[in-house]
């Protein structure tokens, strides 16, 4: 992107993060031109406020590499069905017919034994997969952020401790499976009982990334 200002530095600023960071640039033909690559659905802010010391400045992109998988089974509390073990997916695809025109928010916990070495790695990111449609994550009781979009991540950099580490993801899914269950094939209902059901849950998989 091409910008009408010289003589200040570039950086980028993250709404839903709060994440400021500086940018790679170059200024010419009395313009500053700052290269963006953003991940599907992502924004930023450009933001001139310092003073440039150079006519260009190049800042290595940050990259992730999965460093452990969390697989197997969660303890996923429904509000009025109960505690039941389950393995990430959607719930449009349980074997319990509660579970798939399930509509409200559930909550997956679980224990997870972090390697020391994982944490010496520094900086490290949860990486929830796909979640449909919203995920509010906790690390050891602690909020770690929320994940609206893609890629559903958080940054969990300081949040891991070696060892053993209580996990819990709060998903939110829309209302329309339970819409389609309630439906009774009159002309008021928003959806035909046979409508499709709509993916749903934290359906991973779920990874913790670090930076390479």
């Amino acid at each position: 992107m091409a910008f009408r200002v010289t003589g200040l530095v570039p950086e980028l600023w993250f709404a839903d993060t709060g994440e400021i960071r500086p940018a790679s640039y170059r200024v010419q033909d009395g313009r500053t031109f700052v290269p963006l690559a953003l991940e599907g659905s992502g924004s930023a802010f450009v933001v001139f406020r310092r003073a440039a010391s150079a006519q260009a400045a190049s800042v290595p992109e940050l990259s992730w590499e999965p460093a452990l998988t969390i697989d197997g089974s969660w303890e996923v509390t429904f509000p009025g069905i109960g505690t039941v073990p389950l393995a990430t997916g959607s719930w449009a695809k349980a074997e319990v017919a509660a579970l798939r025109h399930f509509s409200g928010t559930a909550v997956y916990r679980r224990t997870l034994d972090v390697p020391a070495a994982l944490v010496a790695k520094g900086h490290l990111m949860l990486d929830l997969g796909d979640v449909r449609e919203v995920a509010r994550v906790r690390i050891n009781g602690e909020e770690a952020g929320i994940a609206w979009k893609l890629p559903f991540r958080v940054d969990v950099t300081g949040r891991l401790r070696p060892g053993p580490n209580r996990i819990e993801v709060e998903v939110a899914n829309l209302w329309v499976n339970h819409l389609i269950d309630a439906a009774k094939g009159g002309p008021d209902d928003a959806y035909r009982p046979d409508a499709p059901l709509r993916e749903s849950g934290l359906i991973g998989p779920v990874r913790i990334l670090a930076a390479r």
